[in-house]
């Protein structure tokens, strides 16, 4: 699946991006088998993938939200029962998510909690 991704920053720990894929498999793999309508279905499909994300940072913190959908077509072969493949057929394939992330620094809340200070490392001075 190629893919293509931009991004900026804001400043004030904003930031913004864009991720642009396309999928398209040229032929029906029969070891990936998916359930369509409680038929075991093989499935071609072609699709474009947009993703739109904003980012919060909050120092070491953060906060994600990301829209991404998948737009374009999949044509499907199913078998029979008697594991008979039947005829293939083209569907329309539309689809939206949209997730919400929470990145925390574990690290700096367990020194916090446990109250670990940290201590710089000395450095040999060198002689005069």
């Amino acid at each position: 699946m190629p893919y293509a991704q931009i991004g900026k920053s804001f400043g004030r720990g904003y930031e913004a991006y864009t991720t642009q894929a396309f999928m398209r498999r040229h032929d029906f793999n029969d070891r990936q088998v998916v359930l369509v309508e409680s038929a075991p279905t093989v499935v071609r499909p072609r699709y474009w993938a947009p993703t739109l994300a904003l980012r919060r940072r909050y120092g070491p913190r953060g906060v994600s939200l990301q829209v991404t959908g998948a737009f374009g077509s999949y044509e499907e072969r199913g078998r029979d029962s008697g594991d008979t493949p039947r005829g293939t057929r083209s569907r329309p394939l539309r689809a939206v998510t949209t997730s919400v992330t929470a990145e925390v620094d574990v690290a700096g809340f367990v020194s916090d909690v446990l109250r670990v200070t940290r201590r710089p490392i000395p450095r040999d001075t060198p002689p005069r």
